[in-house]
């Protein structure tokens, strides 16, 4: 087996790889091409061949998606998060762009490899189907919670999840290690740089949020949940 980076136990994080046996996860690492992002460095375009399957090893990437020509983020993929499924499942190009936010290592898995082991693996193909569920449930709760209220609430909810996804716990509040720009976080709530801006200032200001040099510290969670449930 070729030194790959990484060992069965990182695969063991995602469902869809511990439901496949020892031996197949062995052969998934052999075959495994690990590649080492920097700052703004694509893994791949939205409509591209979806060929293979990537987990993240180590940093951030942003999800983006194209509307009305131009590229908007929707999601933020942490260490442990399997990406490409969509495409791979459906035969089709991939269904975003994937873009590296500081550093990042990944894990690159044939598509063509990855489908003849779920031919012989049953649990594997129902481990699929359920993190593709989960993936729809997420989606179908990130557009409720942009299709409601203020853009003080939709930019809490957008803080509140990457506080869930990527919070590190940190001195006076859990840290997001993410050095997203206020556009990204427009794109995340649904609004306008203007309208984000005004309102990150706003909470700064009040004691709930600071701008860090390694993204933001998060000081009062409880805050931020309130507003995100409309309280």
């Amino acid at each position: 087996m070729k030194n790959s980076g990484f060992d069965e136990t990182f695969l063991l994080r995602a469902p869809l790889f511990a439901a496949l046996s020892p031996g197949a996860r062995a052969d998934l690492i052999a075959a495994a091409h690990v590649l080492v992002l920097g700052p703004g460095d694509p893994l791949w375009r939205q409509g591209s061949p979806a060929d293979s399957v990537a987990m993240i090893l180590a940093g951030r990437c942003k999800v983006l998606r194209t509307q009305g020509g131009r590229e908007v983020i929707v999601d933020v993929a942490v260490p442990g998060d399997v990406l490409g499924t969509v495409g791979f499942t459906l035969g089709r190009g991939y269904s975003s762009t994937i873009v590296c936010l500081r550093r990042a290592r990944v894990a690159l898995f044939p598509g063509a490899l990855l489908r003849a082991l779920l031919k012989k693996e049953s649990g594997a193909v129902a481990a699929l189907a359920a993190d593709l569920a989960a993936d729809v449930t997420r989606l179908m709760n990130m557009v409720e919670s942009l299709s409601a209220g203020s853009v003080e609430r939709r930019l809490a909810s957008a803080f509140v999840a990457l506080c869930a996804r990527a919070g590190e716990p940190f001195p006076g509040g859990i840290l997001i290690p993410l050095r997203l720009r206020r556009a990204d976080l427009a794109s995340l709530a649904a609004t306008t740089l203007e309208s984000a801006s005004r309102a990150i200032s706003r909470w700064k200001r009040g004691g709930l949020l600071t701008p860090e040099p390694a993204g933001y510290l998060v000081r009062d969670l409880s805050a931020l949940q309130a507003l995100a449930s409309g309280g």
